[in-house]
């Protein structure tokens, strides 16, 4: 790769699902998510450049902090392109990039929809964003087709087994937050469960009035480490997806990455190369999930070719904003 770029994230995450980009000299990525090693530094930082503190007062002088992150890297790599998640966007950081790297390409990616991205941002539009920023790319198809955005889907580096705990073995395994799906989740869970399968379902985010003894486990949020080692566990996974979510989904990736049986309501399974029946069980409607899909112990191999990897993403962005 010839060009070089500079990746902002705020995702705890990326730590893992962007490995393959440490590989690349000509690639940085900096996380606000332990953006600094002094924590005291890292509290102050955060609070300074957080989005709903700046919705309420915005305050001065973030600049500091910029030049501390990015001033020796733009001096001495001055990167073609910045990508950024929507968390880093602000009006300072703009203006600091673009009075620095006057030529850069500076792209808007999406982690979550569009709707979600502006709700945490005040007095934004999709117009506003098109503005300030070369491009913006999507994970959500529908985004892509209503504002006229750039579709790509979310990139994932795939993960060395052995560097992850090992966990008991189950039949089928959720992990994820409630949202407006938890009655959905119980009703696969006990779908599952009735017919003898092992399960491990994790629910975090689930107020205590509505949690009861239902056999799910109630949480708060998983270290990565431990999602991913409880995901190779389990013969198969089971995703629900949030109405209005379209896009190849991490659980997905997930699946096909590490050869595991899929339950999922995502229909963009079916676009994919490596969709087969036998492997991936699509649903409308939770109460047409055969639990046989699962007790069938054709294991999967997907022969996975490495065409998730982040890697991608940046060589389209280098193909399509020369």
């Amino acid at each position: 790769m010839k060009d070089v770029f500079l990746i902002l994230v705020s995702d705890y995450m990326s730590k893992y699902t962007l490995q393959d980009l440490n590989k690349i000299d000509n690639v940085k990525v900096v996380n606000r998510v332990g953006a600094f090693r002094n924590r005291i530094i890292e509290k102050i930082f955060r609070f300074h450049t957080a989005v709903k503190v700046n919705n309420i007062i915005n305050i001065p002088f973030k600049t500091i902090w910029y030049n501390l992150l990015f001033l020796s890297y733009i001096k001495n790599k001055s990167p073609n392109y910045i990508v950024m998640t929507h968390p880093w966007f602000n009006k300072e950081l703009m203006f600091f990039f673009r009075k620095k790297l006057p030529s850069v390409k500076i792209i808007l990616q999406c982690q979550d929809t569009v709707a979600y991205c502006l709700k945490s941002h005040n007095k934004l539009s999709i117009n506003i964003l098109k503005d300030y920023f070369d491009g913006i790319v999507v994970y959500n198809e529908l985004d892509a087709k209503k504002y006229g955005l750039y579709y790509h889907p979310v990139g994932y580096s795939k993960i060395d087994k052995s560097t992850l705990p090992s966990y008991e073995h189950v039949d089928v395994c959720f992990i994820g937050a409630a949202k407006n799906r938890l009655n959905e989740i119980r009703e696969v869970y006990k779908i599952l469960t009735d017919s003898g399968l092992k399960c491990f379902f994790y629910v975090t985010e689930v107020p205590e009035s509505q949690k009861c003894n239902d056999g799910l486990i109630y949480g708060e949020i998983m270290s990565f480490e431990e999602y991913l080692g409880r995901e190779m566990s389990a013969d198969c996974l089971v995703e629900i997806i949030q109405n209005g979510s379209t896009g190849r989904t991490y659980r997905m990736m997930e699946a096909i990455i590490y050869n595991k049986k899929l339950i999922t309501n995502c229909p963009e399974c079916k676009k994919l190369s490596y969709y087969d029946d036998r492997f991936f069980h699509y649903f409308t409607n939770v109460n047409k999930i055969n639990p046989d899909f699962v007790k069938n112990r054709v294991k999967p191999d997907y022969k996975y070719k490495g065409e998730f990897s982040p890697i991608e993403l940046l060589n389209d962005i280098s193909m399509h904003w020369r």
